[in-house]
């Protein structure tokens, strides 16, 4: 092993969390005697990140403070990071999050002691902020998780003996504050997020190193990381957000059919993925009454695959259609 370099280079990307940001440094501080880096990443905040970084460094050393020029969104943000780390292994946290005792231990242990793994994540306590309480179990409500194909190893972790593409484009559930990896040096493409995502850019960037990099992965059933939530992190069917991220996903499940060698099963399934999310953001510009793109997109579904959802989706949009023009007529005398 080389001791010239940090041995864990620990990403915190960050943007407008001074208040919170010093919590998540000292719990990457306060884990077991490992050589590491910090690198917090400034993503053009105006409160004052970097003066907390500065008080935090003269008593700790270790923290590099990087800040972006303008503001790049997380994936951007965790570039910057990726782009200056020299560790041998990497880790994020984001800046709202916390590392419980024994999180980089453990991960680490399974990375140095069992041949193949590249890239462990593990399971997290949520902290529901608004009531104030810790969610029960939160990889129990992942089933795409559950289903995985595994064998056991030391450390409570086991490895994950499927290929992850079909499970993980489903369904997210890598929370990017669990996961080390293995740097991308060594030949291999270098890795990095997709900037134009706005969500989904942490799910992407798993895909990729699968399907690019070839990766291997193993999973940490013990709950390492305590992982705030907020109303403002949550996307229900009817606000903008979801909206959003339907299209976010619609944008790199097309990426996918295009760059990447799908077998037939694989492809099937993108197509079938791509058909529910075009269903699902036609309803959206329907409740919203955006009736010229909700036919639009209930039409390229029925395109991609035609099927009678997408057929009593047109006729759902053409009835609401109707009924408002019906509403908008003067009454007659």
């Amino acid at each position: 092993m080389d001791h010239s370099r940090p041995l864990v280079s620990v990403i915190i990307p960050t943007f407008n969390r001074a208040r919170r940001l010093e919590r998540a440094i000292k719990s990457a501080l306060a884990q077991e005697q490992y050589p590491i880096e910090i690198l917090v990443v400034d993503d053009h905040s105006t409160d004052d990140t970097e003066q907390i970084i500065r008080n935090l460094n003269q008593r700790f050393g270790k923290i590099h403070y990087l800040r972006n020029t303008r503001k790049k969104g997380p994936g951007g943000a965790r570039n910057t990071g990726l782009l200056a780390a020299q560790g041998q292994y990497i880790a994020f946290l984001d800046s709202d999050d916390l590392w419980l005792p024994g999180h980089l231990q453990k991960a680490v242990a399974v990375l140095d002691e069992v041949p193949g793994i590249d890239l462990i994540f593990g399971n997290l306590l949520v902290f529901d902020q608004p009531h104030q309480r810790v969610l029960p179990d939160w990889s129990s409500g992942k089933q795409q998780l559950s289903g995985l194909r595994t064998s056991r190893l030391a450390w409570g972790a086991e490895r994950i003996e499927q290929p992850l593409f079909r499970p993980l484009v489903e369904e997210s559930f890598v929370l990017l504050s669990s996961v080390v990896m293995r740097s991308t040096g060594s030949g291999r493409p270098t890795a990095l997020f997709n900037e134009d995502l706005r969500f989904s850019e942490d799910r992407d960037l798993i895909i990729r190193l699968e399907k690019i990099n070839h990766y291997h992965f193993a999973y940490q059933h013990c709950a390492t990381v305590l992982r705030n939530q907020s109303d403002t992190q949550l996307t229900t069917p009817g606000n903008e957000t979801h909206r959003v991220v339907l299209q976010s996903h619609l944008s790199i499940y097309r990426q996918y059919l295009r760059q990447f060698e799908l077998d037939r099963d694989e492809r099937i399934h993108l197509i079938d993925l791509i058909y529910r999310r075009l269903l699902s953001l036609s309803y959206f510009h329907r409740e919203m009454g955006d009736y010229s793109k909700a036919i639009k997109t209930a039409a390229n579904a029925f395109a991609i695959s035609p099927r009678i959802p997408s057929l009593i989706e047109i006729a759902k949009v053409t009835v609401a259609f109707a009924t408002r023009l019906r509403s908008r007529r003067p009454a007659s005398n």
